[in-house]
């Protein structure tokens, strides 16, 4: 990470890859950054995305 770079982080998969994901993020090498990935990096599923988004730009 870089130093004093604050911002929100996400990772948008699938539903079936949410586990993955956070296994990934998890991961002992991002674990060791400052500060560790999974403190700053959120998972969005597709699904979610789709339901936030007007109907008419679906």
């Amino acid at each position: 990470m870089l130093p004093n770079l604050n911002i929100p982080l996400y990772l948008v998969a699938p539903d079936d890859r949410r586990n993955k994901v956070l296994a990934e993020v998890n991961r002992p090498t991002f674990s060791r950054l400052t500060p560790p990935l999974r403190t700053v990096c959120r998972y969005l599923s597709f699904s979610m995305i789709r339901e936030q988004m007007p109907r008419d730009a679906r």
